[in-house]
């Protein structure tokens, strides 16, 4: 799976910067990716193709690149791409870009969701890169007989997120297409195109009188001459389907028969909070002080949503690749016509089930789909070093601390409506999804009362006591003092103080979990884990270690406050609650481990401390396994 960058430069004015100016804009474009680079140029009417495992600037890539544009100042043209690593590792050069199969050579930014099916019906060579589906797919359609045809008719076969710029050998042509809108040409009054990259900011530097940066929409493409000419504009659907697919109704059957492990606590007679909760308390009736001070979320109208973005030229949306988003993204869609563009920040611990599924969603709907990404072995080296220190003295209210790379995700979203003039954000969280027990276990009281922020129910005294918190906690253990703390710091603070335009829609649109399923599995095909019961949270790599530690030490997860919130708001009956939370909680052993997996820790080492912590310190005395009917019908619930 490859999500990333691709860019060029043409030749068309015997210009002798065009190839030096083509390294600038491999350098912008790392902002999508810098895991693997690439590049194609013409030497004497020859292809040429470098790979490298490593990022586009770096020192020896720039050496070899410099070398090749002084060798072949008469190069037509350079091609270029940026690797945003997922699946395949980049140290294979099969499973880095530019692509070539045949007659046909590509660099393809987006995922195609159906590339296995394609494989198993066309035979191919066992790549592991999906975007060899689509060369394939052009090889076996025998029913066309120009480049351009044949491209147009190969879609017939693709699903997914589509942006490409593909050359033929034979014919000495470009095809640049899209089905997101996520290429940007920097085009003469020739209609010849100089050069081309995955933003539009990229290029705005070489954008003057001459030149005028332009668009490529959704479901749109251009067949180009080695020079950048404009040869046909074309307008075409990729109409592939996904033939095996997870059903969420069978995942749940099948989870739900099996015998789970329990923990014996008493609960809140009217959500399911249980009593190892920081700060909690029941009355004599056993009904929670959550359940006793319950406020309920005033809801806005949605006409005035409608019309806070209906005037807007351009809007940006925060695609974590959760359900929730990607509903957003379907919602948004529907009522508003003018720019929208979905942004995505990769941290590290984005699943490749989230990006097939964010393309799979903005594929079909033809939405601008931008990831800004870190330097990702960096990011996953600093969780697995905050992981370690953590096990020295295990302190669950220090736990958020290994999310903390995510936290620039607001200042990334920020920067984006920036670059685009955009005066709205809009963010699609689930109004259930606060989660006031972390606070808890860094000594910070619940506040029932809502604040101004009535959404999120923020107060800078809270964050405040946190940030005083963790500082403390890395007083405390040395082992902190990694190359993370100011990753650490960086990422507090721009989640608590950096201050963004944030629209959150579920302040006017009802939150109907079941809809929302349905809706996301029958109008996309969309994945689920067959793990879990639940499709929240399955798009984060972090999730099942965290809550595993939330469950062992103390019983609940953050499923529990999710499921307790909906019964507080009449959207769900508490013994449904409690069905579903007891799944939802069961230990998910394979994504732990491909959580280790991704940040290189050692699963047994790992384990093996937190059980001795657990052993010692858990709030759970007693666990059961059985299965739920069981468990209710000996009426401890």
């Amino acid at each position: 799976l490859i999500m990333c960058g691709i860019f060029g430069s043409f030749n068309n004015e015997n210009s002798n910067n065009f190839a030096n100016e083509f390294i600038d804009i491999g350098i912008k474009s790392e902002s999508r990716g810098k895991e693997a680079s690439g590049y194609l140029f013409d030497n004497n009417n020859k292809v040429e193709i470098h790979k490298s495992p490593k990022k586009f600037s770096d020192k020896k890539n720039l050496k070899n690149l410099n070398i090749s544009i002084s060798t072949n100042k008469n190069s037509n043209f350079f091609i270029g791409h940026t690797r945003l690593k997922t699946e395949g590792d980049q140290s294979n050069p099969d499973n880095n870009q530019p692509c070539e199969l045949n007659e046909y050579i590509l660099v393809h930014n987006g995922i195609i969701t159906n590339h296995i099916e394609i494989k198993k019906k066309n035979k191919l060579s066992d790549f592991e890169l999906d975007s060899y589906a689509i060369l394939n797919a052009l090889e076996t359609n025998s029913k066309a007989n120009n480049f351009l045809d044949k491209f147009i008719s190969c879609l017939d076969e693709l699903k997914g997120e589509i942006t490409i710029c593909l050359f033929s050998k034979k014919e000495r042509s470009f095809i640049l297409y899209t089905n997101t809108g996520s290429i940007y040409l920097l085009v003469n009054k020739m209609n010849e195109i100089k050069y081309f990259a995955s933003e539009k900011w990229i290029l705005e530097e070489y954008s003057n009188f001459d030149y005028s940066i332009v668009q490529l929409n959704s479901f749109n493409g251009v067949l180009i001459g080695q020079n950048g000419e404009i040869l046909e504009k074309f307008e075409a659907v990729p109409n592939g389907i996904e033939y095996e697919y997870t059903d969420l109704n069978e995942i749940k059957s099948h989870l739900y028969s099996k015998k789970i492990e329990i923990p014996i606590i008493n609960r809140c007679k009217k959500c399911v909070l249980p009593e190892t909760v920081p700060f909690i308390y029941f009355n004599d009736k056993g009904v929670c002080n959550y359940c006793l001070n319950h406020q309920s979320i005033p809801k806005k109208n949605i006409a005035d949503f409608k019309k806070l973005i209906t005037n807007e030229k351009s809007i940006i949306l925060g695609f974590s690749g959760g359900r929730d988003s990607s509903y957003g993204l379907y919602l948004t869609k529907q009522m508003y016509k003018g720019n929208l563009i979905c942004v995505s920040y990769d941290w590290g611990m984005i699943t490749e089930l989230a990006r097939r599924n964010q393309a799979r969603v903005s594929g079909k709907l033809g939405v601008e789909h931008v990831w800004a990404s870190a330097d990702i072995q960096k990011k996953r080296k600093n969780i697995k070093n905050n992981l370690y220190a953590w096990l020295e003295k295990p302190d669950l209210g220090m736990i958020p601390i290994l999310m903390s790379g995510d936290k620039v995700w607001q200042s990334v979203l920020h920067d984006f409506a920036k670059k685009n003039s955009s005066d709205i954000i809009l963010q699609f969280q689930s109004p259930f999804e606060v989660t006031q027990f972390k606070y808890g276990f860094a000594k910070i009281k619940p506040i029932f009362k809502l604040s101004d922020d009535k959404f999120l129910n923020t107060n800078m005294r809270v964050k405040i006591k946190l940030f005083f918190y963790y500082v403390l906690g890395i007083l405390k253990n040395i082992k902190y003092w990694n190359s993370s703390l100011w990753d650490s710091l960086i990422g507090y603070i721009s989640f608590s103080f950096r201050k963004t335009k944030l629209v959150y829609p579920f302040e006017y649109f009802d939150f109907d979990e079941d809809l929302i399923d349905n809706l996301l599995s029958e109008e996309f095909q969309w994945e689920f884990d067959d793990l879990n019961p639940s499709s929240w949270r399955i798009g984060d790599g972090a999730a099942p270690f965290y809550n595993f530690v939330y469950w062992k030490f103390c019983g609940f997860t953050e499923n529990d406050f999710f499921r307790s919130n909906q019964i507080r708001e009449g959207k769900l009956k508490r013994i449904d609650a409690l069905k579903k939370i007891l799944h939802e909680n069961q230990v998910k052993e394979k994504r732990i481990r491909e959580y280790f997996n991704y940040i290189d820790a050692d699963y047994d080492y790992v384990m093996q401390k937190i059980n001795i912590s657990i052993n010692k310190n858990s709030k759970v005395n007693k666990w059961v396994s059985e299965t739920f009917h069981e468990y209710r019908n000996k009426n401890l619930i």
